[in-house]
């Protein structure tokens, strides 16, 4: 069924009006779908972290992004992009990041 113009301009009316009920519900519903969890346990672990990537320990403007196991699915905790995206890049594959970190260690670019 295709949407005609007075839908079209009724939806834009009806988000402009709600955009944040209409945000907060697409949220809770990606959580959900994505990780089994609701907002208010992304708000709780948001809080625990202090509003600070589990990894960087940077504080956020933009929201975390939910980290989680990939494998069984539990999430672990809150990630800045750059982090979430570096696990990702490393398929959370431990072997491969310490080989990094001893790479990183060797050509002098990490201390330790």
């Amino acid at each position: 069924m295709k949407t005609t113009e007075a839908q079209k301009r009724a939806m834009k009316k009806w988000l402009s009006k709600n955009k944040s009920s209409a945000y907060a519900s697409a949220r809770e519903r990606s959580l959900k779908a994505m990780y089994g969890i609701n907002t208010d346990f992304y708000n709780r672990l948001y809080t625990e972290q202090n509003g600070k990537c589990a990894i960087c320990s940077k504080n956020q403007v933009a929201k975390l992004s939910v980290d989680h196991n990939h494998v069984n699915g539990s999430v672990r905790g809150l990630l800045c992009v750059s982090c979430n995206v570096g696990l990702g890049m490393f398929k959370d594959n431990q072997e491969i990041m310490a080989k990094a970190i001893d790479y990183l260690k060797k050509s002098g670019q990490l201390n330790g």
